[in-house]
């Protein structure tokens, strides 16, 4: 018997349905605080307890920018968002009066990873006096400020998706192998980070004491609302990594110069120093007898090795070093250095 399957019964499909449940899934709290209100932090610029009622705009819902200006690339680096464009709210935000802002021992916070792209933890730098206030909270730093320069420091240290591409194909345009190109791969990643060091320690010298050099970063930012964060705050924040700051524009903390801590720039000093004091010895050499010229080449000469034996312990330590994390270290700034 040959049925026609134009006679056949349509087939009907079942599904199944149900009552979404009502209210939240168990054991969840509403209202939970944040970490920073348990210590006693100062509210966040958007409370509703801003002078006046107004509710100061958010980091995380940025105005849109102008029309006629394009985002630029932070310090000239293409493909680089301009951060500071517009600039954060909290650099319109001015000290509150009412606080002490009293010395404090330094705070370090330590970086998740061995590079910056990994960011910094969100909870505040734990204070070095166990029980006492912590000085976000004397020096009005709010968890809204603190996390906005963590996040824009991560960004920076976060290779963007065209430079890691570029980094993985560059062994297959080589024609080397597997293994080869492993090390390839990681030798130009390592590189391109590199270069970020300098936005890196610029952002956070913007953050320490902006200035004029916000303009010289972003020509078409707007900077209407270009005033100080930390230093009014009297407060100065560095980015180190072994015993090497990378960002600190109003000097390093006496405590961190005794330690022998030096500043990226004290490296390039030395070297140019060096080199004007050779040509001076140079011209210092022609007025001096054979026997002095030998005397004067031998103490040279020790002189020298004991500078190679001196530059090879911190190249050592410079490589250990860059294994490590990074770390932004939290220091009182005395208002007579302001």
């Amino acid at each position: 018997m040959i049925v026609n399957n134009k006679d056949a019964p349509p087939q009907q499909t079942h599904r199944a349905q149900y009552d979404a449940p009502q209210g939240p899934p168990p054991g969840y709290q509403q209202g939970s605080t944040s970490p920073f209100a348990s210590r006693g932090y100062p509210p966040s610029p958007n409370h509703s307890s801003s002078p006046g009622g107004e509710v100061a705009p958010s980091y995380r819902q940025h105005p849109e920018p102008i029309a006629e200006q394009q985002p630029l690339g932070l310090l000239h680096q293409e493909r680089e968002p301009c951060l500071l464009n517009p600039p954060p709210p909290a650099f319109a935000r001015s000290p509150q009066a009412q606080l002490p802002y009293t010395p404090f021992a330094p705070c370090v916070a330590v970086s998740l990873t061995a590079g910056l792209d990994g960011g910094f933890p969100l909870m505040p730098p734990p204070g070095a006096v166990p029980g006492a206030p912590h000085p976000f909270a004397t020096h009005d730093v709010n968890e809204e400020d603190w996390t906005r320069f963590l996040g824009d420091l991560k960004k920076i240290g976060t290779l963007s998706p065209t430079n890691r591409i570029v980094a993985s194909v560059a062994p297959l345009a080589m024609g080397v192998g597997f293994f080869p190109g492993f090390l390839i791969t990681r030798a130009l990643e390592g590189r391109m980070k590199t270069k970020k060091l300098g936005p890196a320690s610029q952002l956070v010298d913007y953050w320490n004491n902006v200035s004029a050099c916000l303009l010289a970063a972003c020509p078409h930012a707007d900077t209407r609302a270009a005033q100080y964060y930390f230093h009014p705050r009297m407060m100065e924040v560095s980015l180190i990594r072994g015993r090497t700051v990378y960002g600190s524009s109003g000097g390093l903390p006496q405590e961190m110069v005794h330690q022998g801590y030096r500043r990226r720039e004290d490296f390039d000093s030395d070297s140019s120093s060096s080199s004007s004091s050779d040509s001076e010895d140079d011209r210092a050499r022609r007025h001096m007898s054979r026997d002095e010229r030998r005397a004067e080449k031998r103490e040279h000469r020790d002189e020298r090795r004991a500078e190679k034996r001196e530059h090879r312990d911190e190249r050592r330590e410079a490589r250990r070093a860059e294994k490590g994390p990074w770390r932004l270290v939290v220091s009182y700034r005395p208002p007579t250095t302001m």
